[in-house]
């Protein structure tokens, strides 16, 4: 399926191949079954899959390219040695709905996520340091074999306020909150969650309405649903916190695939479509207090958006 649409790309664009390297989406996107270890290149004309091409071979060809993950000197330079057709928005636009073999992946990460805050006992934790809580999510990576989608945050009380807060080996024993967010690559695709544990009936009040928030967020982010008017509801539901709400401190959500932070972008207009992956995170931020959000990954359906964690 997926090689079917850039056929379809190359065809429109006019070009002889569609070449892509290992260490960019693309590669990881169309080719990922179809190679191996050994394989540090494709070059694509629509039938075949050239591995490892000559590259001096290919100088009196017009070549479509994914160049979004390129730096600007590295674009600039390939431009120059090759007749080049940037591939980088069409490819954005199909990657923002999902392949059910995509989603698939996407689900096993959110599963291996979920699977380190369901052995979590709280009680022990709260008594760890929040750099020795980073060992044991690094340790679950390597039962798991899988690599991290980021940097896991792991933060107590006012620590949980400050968004990608760096884990301290310094910490004493929390009075409100343990905010964890971490994700997990499997076969190049991510998750992203984060829980929030309380320890005080304020920060149990305050979790409660942003776990409703969350819940009613699922019954309105569904096929064709706005998300500026999701963002908008999210927004109202909160409002009584003021600027302790997550509107005044971050973006309610992002895309989720091969990269964890990817369209679609909740700055933009955008309509929902079947088959998005989306993650929505509602939280409440009192200053040098706590921090409280929860985080979870969606598939977007007609009737609801589907929870893959």
């Amino acid at each position: 399926m997926l090689l079917k649409l850039l056929k379809e790309q190359i065809l429109k664009e006019g070009v002889d191949y569609f070449i892509a390297f290992e260490d960019q989406i693309s590669f990881a996107y169309f080719f990922n079954k179809y190679i191996d270890k050994d394989v540090y290149a494709v070059a694509y004309d629509g039938t075949n899959i050239i591995k490892n091409p000559r590259l001096e071979d290919l100088k009196n060809s017009t070549l479509g390219a994914y160049l979004g993950d390129f730096s600007y000197k590295k674009a600039v330079n390939f431009q120059n040695k090759f007749k080049i057709k940037d591939f980088t928005q069409a490819i954005d636009q199909m990657r923002v709905v999902k392949h059910p073999s995509e989603i698939e992946k996407i689900k096993q990460a959110c599963k291996i996520t979920k699977a380190f805050f369901d052995e979590i006992c709280v009680d022990e934790a709260k008594k760890h340091t929040e750099k020795s809580l980073l060992k044991q999510i690094h340790q679950h990576y390597v039962n798991y074999e899988v690599k991290e989608s980021f940097s896991p945050i792991v933060a107590f009380d006012k620590n949980s306020y400050i968004l990608h807060h760096k884990p301290s080996p310094y910490s004493k024993l929390p009075s409100h909150t343990l905010l964890i967010d971490m994700g997990v690559q499997y076969k190049k695709y991510n998750s992203d969650m984060t829980r929030t544990f309380t320890f005080s009936s304020e920060a149990e009040k305050v979790k409660k309405d942003v776990e409703n928030a969350l819940e009613m967020l699922e019954d309105i982010a569904v096929e064709g649903a706005s998300l500026p008017v999701i963002v908008e509801f999210a927004k109202q539901s909160l409002a009584h916190y003021k600027k302790s709400s997550f509107f005044y401190h971050h973006l309610l959500g992002h895309g989720v695939g091969l990269e964890v932070h990817e369209d679609p972008s909740f700055k933009e207009k955008i309509t929902l479509k079947k088959n998005m992956v989306i993650a929505l995170e509602p939280g409440v931020y009192v200053k040098n207090k706590y921090g409280v959000r929860i985080e979870n990954t969606y598939v977007i359906k007609k009737k609801k958006a589907k929870s893959l964690c």
